[in-house]
């Protein structure tokens, strides 16, 4: 690459091809730093609206997103998207890919009406376009994500249908990442309507198939969270330690400590350890979660307030396990501003609202 110079485009496409294996091997950290300065690069030698600045533009806003800096990530797909349709038209493939892009961190952003919108407006067009149709890749990929926004707001039908249909399309390559995801977020589902053995089964599967596949990704350690928090379910709380330690340990190599997905299994282990009565870690780790999801997401965003209201939930027990209730009750209210009783209405999933 030295000597081509950084400006060459052949070095330009060696390293938006090495900023792409390092994101899917999760380390994002390097990728987000390559993807950076290709982006800069480009943007200084290849006109506006170029291909390769779009798709460099895109690809950093994947690395954002996954790094839980969703504002820029948001800016940057928003003017991805605009700028896809001025030069490619609305009607073009990676129009719909831009769409998608931004409905998933909108998604993240728990911006879920527009989010849906964009989502469906994807999935019509990509459905109906002459060189995509149904079951392709890409429409796939929307329509997997159009099911995990449907879980988070509790349509638990409209989210099943979705992942199935990826089920049945895909059914001819079973080891394909779009049908052992479809396998996982379906798995999921039926942990919520509290049937546990089928969600078993396909948790346990999916999870032993991705590790003889990809072994150390992302989406497998995906699936072994999820796996975990089933065992709390089932009340197997040793085994559960053990696999959000592992969960943790795994993506913090790959991701830093202060990302999103960190988050979600530092909170998952503080509310393991309040259950088991480590009132000490359980307050570690759920407020850790807290203060990051804050920072991050905005005090009303809906991870935050089930955060807080987890950090409430480690507090009062821990006081009660001490006998000191009313001074805790007391320091939740002046420190969060909320009232404790509201803090125990918060619902981890929205309500259905359109």
């Amino acid at each position: 690459m030295n000597a081509l110079g950084i400006g060459n485009r052949s070095t330009l496409a060696t390293m938006g091809n090495l900023a792409l294996v390092t994101r899917y091997r999760g380390n994002l950290v390097q990728a987000e730093r390559l993807n950076r300065e290709a982006l800069n690069t480009r943007e200084n030698i290849l006109p506006a609206g170029h291909s390769d600045i779009l798709t460099n533009r895109g690809n950093l806003a994947a690395v954002l997103q996954a790094l839980g800096e969703l504002e820029e990530a948001e800016e940057l797909a928003r003017t991805c998207l605009e700028e896809t349709q001025t030069t490619l038209g609305p009607d073009h493939p990676d129009t719909f890919t831009s769409m998608h892009n931004l409905a998933s961190i909108l998604q993240d952003r728990a911006n879920f009406k527009e989010a849906l919108g964009l989502y469906k407006s994807a999935r019509k067009r990509k459905e109906e376009h002459k060189s995509l149709g149904p079951n392709h890749g890409r429409t796939l990929d929307t329509i997997s994500n159009m099911g995990v926004l449907y879980r988070a707001l509790g349509r638990f039908s409209e989210a099943c249908d979705c992942h199935q249909n990826v089920l049945e399309a895909t059914s001819t390559a079973p080891d394909s990442v779009v049908h052992l995801t479809a396998m996982r977020h379906l798995g999921m589902i039926y942990q919520d309507l509290g049937r546990y053995d089928q969600a078993e089964e396909l948790l346990s599967k999916t999870y032993k198939r991705q590790n003889e596949l990809y072994e150390d990704t992302l989406a497998t350690l995906g699936t072994l969270q999820a796996y975990a928090s089933l065992c709390v379910s089932l009340g197997r709380t040793d085994e559960t330690q053990r696999y959000y330690e592992n969960v943790l340990t795994r993506r913090e190599a790959k991701l830093g400590s202060k990302s999103l997905l960190i988050m979600e299994t530092v909170d998952a282990l503080g509310d393991l350890y309040r259950k088991v009565h480590k009132f000490k870690e359980a307050e570690e780790y759920t407020r850790r979660a807290y203060e990051r999801r804050k920072d991050l997401l905005g005090p009303l965003h809906p991870d935050v307030l089930e955060s807080m209201s987890n950090l409430s939930v480690v507090l009062i027990s821990s006081a009660d396990a001490r006998e000191d209730t009313p001074g805790t009750v007391q320091w939740i209210e002046h420190s969060t501003g909320r009232e404790t009783s509201r803090l125990f209405g918060i619902a981890p999933r929205l309500p259905e609202r359109y």
